[in-house]
This record gives C-alpha cells, structure tokens and sequence, in this order.
C-alpha cells in the first residue's frame, strides 16, 4: 500500500471505531433505561414516573418504546429534563441508523463523536432523578 493508501485506511478505521463506540454508548443508555423502567415497575415505586411507568406496563409490558413511551414520560413529569430529553432524542437518530444498516443518508443535523454521545447520555442521567446504571 501507498502511504496515501495507509492513511485512508487508518481514517476509515477510525470512523469506524468512532461509530461502534457511538453505538454502544446509545446502546447502554437505552438499556439503562429500560431496565429503570422495568425496576419501577416491579418495585411498584410511588413517584409519578413510577406509577406512569405502571400503567405502560399495563398496556405494553415490555414492549415499550424508548421514544415515545419512556422519554416522554420523564418530560411529562419533570419538565426540567425536557432540554436533555430532546438533546439525546437528536442523538437517537445516530443510533437508528449506525443499528439499521447505514444505508441512507442520514438527516442528524450534527456531527457526533463518541465523546459528545457521551456526554449528551450524561446530561440525560444528570437530570433524570433516581435512574443508575449509567458509567
């Protein structure tokens, strides 16, 4: 290979990289929660979010979806995540299409580094009462 060769190569690799690590992060904060939801549920918790969460338990169980279900029910009753909620609802964009195949062009309105999904999933859990898990 060309040096010319050697260093697209190493820049592919590293978008790559940049994407798997983007993916994970989004990965692990929707499964964060997800697993506070079905915590919630199961502890019968007695917040407002607690007792919306039963009653999307009642209709979905686990079929619930991030977006539509669990992150508008945090804005519904804590109205001081709703600027987090929306940052990490642009982020999910990135997710839905690294996890579905990456073949369209994708509309994310910013470029994401692995640090700034990083980031955006910690401002989230920052203003998310009650919810770990997240490292």
């Amino acid at each position: 290979m060309t040096k010319e060769e050697v260093t697209v190569y190493f820049e592919d690799t590293r978008r790559e990289l940049d994407a798997a690590a983007s993916l994970l992060a989004l990965a692990e904060a929707e499964a964060v929660l997800r697993v506070d939801y079905l915590s919630r549920v199961q502890r019968k918790a007695k917040d407002p979010v607690g007792r919306a969460y039963r009653e999307l338990y009642k209709d979905r169980a686990a079929s619930v979806r991030l977006d539509e279900d669990l992150l508008a029910t945090w804005v519904a009753h804590h109205a001081e995540c709703k600027s987090a909620v929306s940052e990490f609802r642009a982020a999910l964009n990135l997710r839905h299409w690294l996890a579905h195949g990456r073949y369209w062009t994708p509309k994310l309105g910013r470029a994401y580094a692995p640090k700034d999904v990083f980031e955006i999933a910690e401002r989230l859990f920052a203003k998310l009462p009650g919810v770990t898990g997240w490292s």
